[in-house]
């Protein structure tokens, strides 16, 4: 790219466009801490909006973790 910016860090940025409302909603406003890592973070953005929030904030191995006790 000519501002030299790398195509890859764009490519990715763009990526976490499309995580859900929810889910940005949380990290944004609510400032919660993710999960996983950002670079994740842009694989879960191609989930159904429905599952991301799971495996953003890993409420899906906590509810596993409380429900084994």
């Amino acid at each position: 790219m000519k501002s030299g910016v790398a195509r890859r860090h764009v490519t990715r940025q763009l990526r976490l466009a499309y995580l859900a409302p929810d889910v940005l909603r949380r990290l944004i406003k609510k400032r919660e801490v993710p999960a996983v890592p950002i670079r994740e973070m842009t694989d879960i953005a191609a989930l159904p909006f429905g599952q991301q929030e799971a495996e953003v904030f890993g409420v899906r191995k906590l509810r596993k973790r409380w429900l084994s006790r």
